[in-house]
C-alpha cells in the first residue's frame, strides 16, 4: 500500500490534480481491489475519461460495495462527511452507491498500466441527459453534447429506446440536432434548454 501512496503523492505533485484525476482514480481503484473492493468510476471522473479531458472534474466518484475506508486511509485519505479527502492533494472521493443501476454496463480501460472499470459511454450519456433534463444542470447538457460529438456511433436505436424509457429522448434528439453547430457548447445547451422548457 505504501508504494501506491507514494505514487498517488507523485501524481498530486505534478500540479493541478484535476488534470491527473483519471490517473489518480486508477491508483485508488488498484488499492481498493487489493482490499477486495471492485470499484467502478462514474460521474465527473468518467466524463473526464470518456471526453479525453475535455470535461474536467473536481472529484472522483466510485460505485462500489463494501467499506472503502481502510484502503483509502492507507492512501492518506481522511473521512469528511460522505467524502474522503486527501489533504495533500486536495482530492475528494465519494461513493454515491454500492451498485450501478440495473441494465448499466462498464468498460475496462488501461490507465498507465492499471486497469480501471468505468461506466460505459451510453450509460454516462443517459446519466448526463437526466441531469440536464430533470436536474436543470446545464453542465450535464454540455457533457452530453461532448459525448455525442466524440462518440459518433453512440446514437443508436438501443440508446433511443433507453432514452425514451427514461423520458430524456427529447433532450437526446435536441442535442443531437445541434451536434454540428459552430456555436459554443454553452450557447447550444441554453438554446436546447429553452426549447425543452417551451410547452
Amino acid at each position: 500500500m505504501m508504494e501506491l501512496q507514494d505514487e498517488l503523492r507523485a501524481v498530486c505533485a505534478r500540479g493541478d490534480i484535476r488534470e491527473h484525476l483519471v490517473e489518480a482514480a486508477a491508483l485508488i481503484a488498484e488499492a481498493l481491489r487489493a482490499a477486495g473492493i471492485d470499484p467502478i468510476l462514474v460521474g465527473g471522473g468518467a466524463a473526464q475519461l470518456h471526453t479525453a479531458g475535455a470535461y474536467v472534474s473536481g472529484d472522483i466518484d466510485f460505485v462500489a460495495p463494501g467499506n472503502p475506508q481502510p484502503a483509502l486511509e492507507g492512501l492518506g485519505f481522511h473521512r469528511k462527511g460522505r467524502h474522503y479527502v486527501h489533504p495533500e492533494c486536495g482530492l475528494w472521493v465519494e461513493f454515491p452507491s454500492a451498485h450501478l443501476d440495473p441494465g448499466e454496463s462498464t468498460v475496462t480501460v488501461n490507465v498507465r498500466g492499471r486497469k480501471l472499470r468505468v461506466v460505459s459511454v451510453p450509460d454516462l450519456l443517459l446519466d448526463r441527459l437526466n441531469g440536464f433534463r430533470w436536474g436543470g444542470a446545464e453542465i450535464d447538457g454540455v457533457t452530453a453534447l461532448m459525448l455525442l460529438r466524440l462518440h459518433p456511433g453512440l446514437h443508436t436505436e438501443e440508446l433511443r429506446r433507453r432514452a425514451a424509457e427514461q423520458r430524456v429522448l427529447d433532450a437526446l434528439d435536441q442535442l443531437s440536432a445541434e451536434m454540428r453547430s459552430p456555436d459554443s457548447l454553452d450557447a447550444i445547451v441554453r438554446r436546447v434548454r429553452q426549447r425543452l422548457e417551451t410547452p
